[in-house]
């Protein structure tokens, strides 16, 4: 009977002293479950902001990841820890580290300067009288960095982030539309404005023909006798 009320005492205690360890370090009953993978660190190398046609090093440190895959356009990078890539418009890049308890993801976007281009510039109407409204219309790629000038009149200015402007030509103009980018400099378009010369007012009036005098002399004759008519 002693016996068994030992054994007892004993088995009490030791499940108490389990609890109490495993209510102390609570992550001793974790180890067995699985931990998310860390990105430590995702990085440019260098600037972040590129002109097209260049390229950049993006560098990364994780953890506990068993596959690593960097998107757009590059695909597994599972156990390297760096690409060089050249993108061609701006663009996010997501690095995606995962395992067995799930998936982390970190970004970084690399913006990219392009070339700048004027694919259009139009003149509507293009003929018209001297102070006659005109509209200029333009489509402009790459930047927005744009200047307006005529070579006659003086320049219309800065046209940074427009599409159109409204001119006032007196005489023949030819204006050009300048854009710059850092990639490729200046690039300009023109456009050529016809102005008609108005036709001159017509003469005045002369006024309607009248007979002023008209006489007759002698006033009286015999008949036969000359009369003349003035």
């Amino acid at each position: 009977m002693k016996y068994t009320l030992l054994h007892s005492s004993f088995v009490r205690l030791a499940v108490l002293i389990a609890t109490t360890i495993a209510a102390c370090f609570p992550s001793a009953r974790a180890q067995t479950s699985p931990v998310l993978p860390s990105i430590y660190a995702f990085n440019v190398s260098g600037v972040s902001t590129i002109n097209q046609g260049q390229s950049v090093s993006l560098n990364w440190s994780v953890g506990d990841a068993t596959t690593l895959t960097l998107s757009p356009g590059v695909g597994n990078v599972t156990g390297t820890t760096s690409v060089t890539v050249s993108p061609l418009v701006t663009t996010t890049y997501k690095l995606t580290a995962t395992n067995a308890a799930g998936t982390v993801t970190k970004t970084r976007k690399i913006t990219v300067s392009q070339p700048a281009a004027i694919p259009t510039l139009t003149a509507t109407p293009a003929t018209v009288l001297a102070g006659e409204p005109v509209t200029l219309e333009w489509q402009v790629t790459g930047t927005e960095s744009l200047w307006l000038s005529a070579d006659r009149g003086g320049d219309p200015g800065s046209m940074n982030y427009q599409r159109s402007t409204v001119v006032y030509p007196t005489a023949n103009t030819r204006y050009t539309l300048s854009a710059w980018s850092p990639v490729n400099g200046s690039v300009s378009r023109a456009v050529s404005v016809t102005v008609l010369t108005p036709p001159p007012p017509p003469p005045p009036a002369e006024p309607p023909a009248a007979i002023a005098l008209f006489v007759a002399s002698p006033t009286q004759s015999y008949p036969g006798q000359p009369v003349t008519l003035t």
